[in-house]
Protein backbone atom coordinates (compact mmCIF):
# COMPACT_ATOMS: atom_id res chain seq x y z
CA UNK A 1 0.00 0.00 0.00
CA UNK A 2 1.44 2.92 -1.19
CA UNK A 3 2.16 5.85 2.21
CA UNK A 4 -0.28 8.33 2.80
CA UNK A 5 0.58 11.39 2.64
CA UNK A 6 -1.78 13.97 5.09
CA UNK A 7 -3.10 17.40 3.48
CA UNK A 8 -0.86 20.31 5.07
CA UNK A 9 -2.10 21.44 8.32
CA UNK A 10 -4.31 25.07 8.35
CA UNK A 11 -3.83 28.02 10.48
CA UNK A 12 -6.10 26.51 12.81
CA UNK A 13 -4.99 23.28 13.18
CA UNK A 14 -1.75 24.86 14.31
CA UNK A 15 -2.66 25.39 17.71
CA UNK A 16 -0.25 28.10 19.40
CA UNK A 17 0.37 26.50 22.31
CA UNK A 18 3.59 29.02 22.64
CA UNK A 19 1.16 32.14 23.13
CA UNK A 20 -0.88 30.13 25.08
CA UNK A 21 1.77 29.31 27.75
CA UNK A 22 3.30 33.04 27.69
CA UNK A 23 -0.34 34.52 28.53
CA UNK A 24 -0.14 32.64 31.78
CA UNK A 25 2.91 33.61 32.68
CA UNK A 26 1.71 37.42 31.77
CA UNK A 27 4.31 37.64 28.82
CA UNK A 28 2.51 37.92 25.56
CA UNK A 29 3.20 40.84 23.76
CA UNK A 30 0.10 43.31 22.02
CA UNK A 31 0.55 41.46 18.51
CA UNK A 32 0.94 38.00 20.11
CA UNK A 33 -2.26 38.95 22.44
CA UNK A 34 -4.11 39.94 18.78
CA UNK A 35 -2.40 36.74 17.22
CA UNK A 36 -4.10 34.18 19.79
CA UNK A 37 -7.57 36.19 19.73
CA UNK A 38 -7.47 36.29 16.15
CA UNK A 39 -6.79 32.24 16.58
CA UNK A 40 -9.31 31.27 19.30
CA UNK A 41 -11.92 33.31 17.02
CA UNK A 42 -11.52 30.66 14.83
CA UNK A 43 -10.59 27.31 16.73
CA UNK A 44 -12.78 25.69 18.93
CA UNK A 45 -10.06 24.22 20.96
CA UNK A 46 -8.06 26.98 21.57
CA UNK A 47 -10.87 28.98 22.98
CA UNK A 48 -12.05 26.10 25.37
CA UNK A 49 -8.40 25.98 26.56
CA UNK A 50 -8.40 29.99 27.49
CA UNK A 51 -11.78 29.73 28.86
CA UNK A 52 -10.75 27.06 31.11
CA UNK A 53 -6.97 28.48 32.16
CA UNK A 54 -9.20 31.88 32.87
CA UNK A 55 -11.56 29.80 34.98
CA UNK A 56 -8.56 28.26 36.88
CA UNK A 57 -7.19 31.35 37.10
CA UNK A 58 -10.54 32.98 38.78
CA UNK A 59 -10.86 30.23 41.26
CA UNK A 60 -6.72 30.14 42.25
CA UNK A 61 -7.34 33.86 43.46
CA UNK A 62 -10.53 33.66 44.97
CA UNK A 63 -8.24 30.95 47.41
CA UNK A 64 -5.23 33.26 47.67
CA UNK A 65 -3.60 30.95 45.62
CA UNK A 66 -1.68 32.60 42.77
CA UNK A 67 -1.31 35.77 41.53
CA UNK A 68 -3.66 36.66 37.87
CA UNK A 69 -0.65 36.46 35.87
CA UNK A 70 -1.45 37.41 32.16
CA UNK A 71 -4.96 35.25 31.43
CA UNK A 72 -7.46 37.71 33.51
CA UNK A 73 -5.95 40.71 31.55
CA UNK A 74 -6.78 38.71 28.18
CA UNK A 75 -10.48 38.88 29.67
CA UNK A 76 -10.39 42.78 30.21
CA UNK A 77 -8.95 43.15 26.79
CA UNK A 78 -11.78 41.65 24.79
Amino acid sequence: MPPRHSAPATVVELHPEHLLDKLGAGQLSASERKQLRSHAAACEVCRFELLLREDLAIESLKHGRAHSSGLLESRADG
